[in-house]
């Protein structure tokens, strides 16, 4: 059963822990960082190209990183257990580590948006919605490296190899990985139909929804399994 008041207390105290935390501040204010040195840098219409590279990043340094050593904290300073054993079920946890994850990714791209002119090329509601699917993808990412890495260190190692995977076809658009495994991944999608819809002049489809959709699923019960296999259990 879900509870809004043990998930309310849950974000506070994880919004707590990431204030103070150096594994997750430094890669939050990394992309706004970014973001406010290349539109100081470049010409304003030259700023829209680069949207999908900081919002690629975003999704894959931002709430990945947030989760996973917010996670890993709880299992190195075995917390976890406490937790479990205080009534908080599986669902309080995974969705007040999700909402910390998705507000902080959103925020930042919302940062980008104006930051980057992206109003130039694309509407702040449809920009909003794919930017918003795309961090609750991340955050489920980030809930799954946390909860099966051993530590803080050992979360942050496996987001680094991850994210130059999954940015590979910003910088290498066309190769077989790129084509046949990477399409199929959230970032590819929220990144291909925003680029779509902003420079092709298209909408939004069924095909990119479903992969993101499904890729929501996948992670959501992956999380459920490494879960159940750490031994803290499913209520």
């Amino acid at each position: 059963m879900i509870s809004g008041r043990k998930i309310n207390a849950l974000v506070g105290k994880q919004f707590k822990t990431m204030t103070s935390n150096p594994f997750v501040i430094t890669p939050l204010l990394l992309i706004p960082f970014m973001a406010f040195m290349f539109s100081l840098a470049f010409d304003s219409e030259l700023l829209p190209g680069m949207i999908p590279l900081l919002l690629g990043m975003n999704m894959i340094l931002g709430a990945p990183t947030v989760i996973s050593c917010l996670i890993a904290e709880e299992k190195e300073k075995n917390t976890l257990n406490v937790l479990i054993t205080s009534t908080v079920s599986v669902l309080d946890f995974l969705i007040s580590n999700v909402l910390i994850g998705v507000v902080c990714t959103v925020a930042i791209n919302v940062f980008i948006f104006f930051v980057m002119s992206a109003g130039d090329i694309i509407s702040f509601g449809t920009f909003m919605f794919l930017s918003s699917i795309g961090a609750l993808a991340s955050a489920l990412l980030g809930a799954v490296i946390g909860i099966a890495a051993k530590n803080q260190a050992a979360a942050s190692t496996m987001v680094s190899p991850l994210m130059l995977l999954l940015l590979l076809p910003t910088f290498f658009p066309d190769n077989f990985l790129v084509d046949n495994v990477l399409y199929y991944f959230f970032t590819e999608q929220v990144i291909n139909t925003m680029g779509d819809i902003a420079f092709n002049d298209t909408s939004l489809t069924l095909m990119p929804m479903a992969v993101i959709a499904a890729n929501i699923a996948v992670l959501g019960i992956a999380f459920g399994w490494f879960y159940k296999k750490k031994g803290l259990g499913l209520e």
